[in-house]
């Protein structure tokens, strides 16, 4: 998240508080799975003391645990992720990011679905959108694509009567 620097002291501690938030919140998480936890009960999404519950903040920790897990996996080993032959072939000095093993293998690793990964220029110049408002875009498109309900429709007429039979 970058801190937005702007001439009004309480934003700027704001967004202190977003970074410092950020940082726990990665450290917890990373914490969490190194320990062993395959399910984290009261964290995603929550905000406040857990007295709210916020969707730009559940798409940002979803992100975020996804980061963790990559993380979790470790590096394969010298045959699939140290490329002896390709170290031989560039040799000292040469570049391996610009060799074709590399951006083959970079396109299999973990990609942000939500942070912004290229230049402060080329992220002011597509809007200079924080990841919180990035996240608000993300919901409001999940939102616009997701089914009037999910529940069987019948099932759903059992339980609309159900509940008008109890109300009476």
């Amino acid at each position: 998240m970058l801190v937005r620097l702007t001439h009004h002291a309480d934003q700027l501690v704001i967004d202190d508080l977003d970074q410092h938030l950020a940082r726990r919140e990665a450290l917890q998480h990373l914490l969490a799975h190194r320990l062993g936890a395959h399910l984290l009960n009261e964290a995603v999404g929550i905000i406040d003391n857990i007295l709210t519950v916020s969707y730009e903040k559940t798409i940002i920790d979803g992100e975020l645990i996804s980061r963790v897990r990559r993380i979790m996996q470790g590096i394969d080993g010298a045959d699939r992720d140290i490329n002896i032959d390709m170290i031989k072939e560039v040799g000292h000095g040469g570049n391996y990011l610009l060799h074709d093993t590399t951006f083959e293998r970079c396109r299999e690793r973990w990609r942000a679905s939500l942070s912004y990964c290229g230049s402060y220029a080329e992220w002011e110049k597509q809007g200079a959108l924080d990841i919180v408002q990035r996240a608000n875009e993300a919901c409001k498109e999940i939102l616009a694509s997701a089914p009037e309900t999910l529940i069987d429709p019948a099932l759903e007429e059992e339980l609309k009567a159900y509940i008008e039979s109890e109300l009476k």
